[in-house]
């Protein structure tokens, strides 16, 4: 997972901060120091002393959304939805209000494949901010703004990129997992892009007596059948948790509560012995798998797009 470290003086001391979201899901400032140096990060947090997390791979835009005047959040997660979290007080780390998804018409909007990677950029060059989100599935998409009455509304996406390859046979085809910066990268007036992706390529095949094929065989299948039943489980202790907590089965959980629900969440896979037993089996079946597997080579690559016409 990428997530999206973004430059921007968040303090407003005039030095450049580094900010970043994390898998967990929350986000950090690194405070600037000059000469290209930073202080040890920062969680930032909420207006009512919470830290801020409102989902996992967290990938973060700064700007001035709202166009109040001070710098805003746009967090991507996983889910493929992005949050747009308003600075709401003057303490520069912990004066954020609460998250509230982004919508496109009335729905909120999420990207193909999950894990949402958002930039911002007066992409049309209309003088209004576009938002730009990188998708799980390797596209990119852009939903432009645009003023109704005293409204700025966000169009339906126009792709800008396809979606990408898991393995690409092709050299010059992208992978997945997009995450982008916006930039004039060669001066010519226009907002070009460059996107970080993620792809594998599978190596050399290990060569496999028949005893050995056999027993991969019945490694796979097992390996299927744990896959289902931990799938289950997981799926009936997050409706336990769920219920505990007084949520329904598919309700939002509330930014401000999220990391009291991934605790308990957590607890509750601690304690039951049925999905520690299936972790552990299929951890082992893994382990067994592993030298009768081809190994996968893991590429990141940036690539650089450049708009015509």
């Amino acid at each position: 997972m990428g997530f999206g470290p973004q430059f921007a003086d968040l303090d407003g001391d005039g030095k450049k901060d580094l900010v970043s979201g994390s898998w967990p899901g929350e986000v950090y400032c690194f405070k600037g120091q000059g000469g290209g140096t930073f202080a040890a990060p920062i969680k930032l947090g909420f207006e009512d002393g919470t830290e801020l997390n409102v989902g996992k791979a967290a990938s973060v835009a700064v700007g001035d959304w709202d166009g109040d005047g001070d710098l805003d959040l746009l967090i991507g997660v996983i889910s493929g939805e992005v949050w747009f979290v308003p600075r709401v007080a003057k303490e520069w780390n912990k004066g954020f209000g609460p998250g509230q998804k982004i919508q496109v018409g009335s729905k909120d909007l999420r990207v193909p494949g999950g894990d949402a990677g958002p930039a911002l950029a007066d992409f049309d060059r209309d003088g209004i901010t576009d938002l730009l989100v990188g998708a799980g599935n390797g596209s990119v998409l852009l939903y432009r703004r645009v003023r109704k009455g005293d409204a700025l509304l966000l169009q339906p996406p126009q792709i800008l990129l396809p979606r990408g390859d898991s393995q690409p046979k092709d050299p010059k085809r992208h992978g997945q997992r997009s995450k982008l910066q916006v930039l004039d990268w060669n001066g010519d007036g226009r907002m070009d892009l460059l996107v970080g992706d993620f792809s594998t390529e599978p190596g050399a095949a290990p060569k496999l007596s028949q005893a050995q094929q056999e027993k991969k065989k019945s490694l796979l299948a097992r390996r299927s059948r744990i896959s289902a039943g931990l799938g289950e489980r997981i799926r009936a202790l997050s409706r336990k948790v769920r219920k505990a907590l007084g949520y329904g089965e598919r309700e939002t959980i509330p930014p401000t509560r999220r990391k009291a629900f991934n605790r308990a969440l957590l607890k509750a896979y601690a304690g039951d012995p049925a999905y520690n037993k299936l972790r552990a089996e299929s951890l082992k079946i893994a382990e067994k798998l592993a030298p009768l597997s081809p190994k996968q080579i893991l590429h990141g690559r940036v690539r650089l797009f450049l708009q015509r016409g």
